[in-house]
């Protein structure tokens, strides 16, 4: 199974099952042309990184949020301050490619994740 497979099953699966009307439509809308912006492994899994944060973008302080889990930016500069870039101007950017590589060692060192992520990612570290 490559990327493409992977993210067309996370896509068939949000699509017929996911609870949330609203969040499946914002998720299909921006998942409508993936055929032809995704096209390897890491576009996959850059595609949803970025879903993931636009989710929460809009989720955060939503009356549905949960504080014990707040809607925030993935990942935050604790976790990654490689990931973030700030401007002259102090306008904070993704430094995408330090994302990339944080989420190789995340997705491939979490149990939870290493399941679906294994064969979209080159995993750098051994399943944890």
């Amino acid at each position: 199974m490559n990327a493409i497979q992977v993210l067309l099953a996370v896509r068939g699966y949000i699509k017929h099952f996911f609870g949330c009307n609203e969040c499946r439509r914002n998720f299909l809308r921006g998942a409508a042309r993936i055929d032809d912006i995704v096209l390897t492994n890491r576009d996959a899994v850059m595609f949803l990184w970025r879903s993931h944060n636009k989710a929460n973008y809009h989720l955060h302080r939503d009356e549905t949020e949960d504080p014990k889990h707040p809607k925030v930016q993935f990942p935050d500069v604790a976790q990654c301050s490689t990931c973030h870039v700030t401007a002259a101007n102090g306008s904070v950017t993704w430094n995408e490619e330090a994302v990339y590589q944080f989420l190789q060692v995340y997705l491939c060192s979490c149990r939870d994740y290493y399941f679906l992520f294994s064969c979209t990612l080159e995993c750098i570290v051994p399943k944890g």
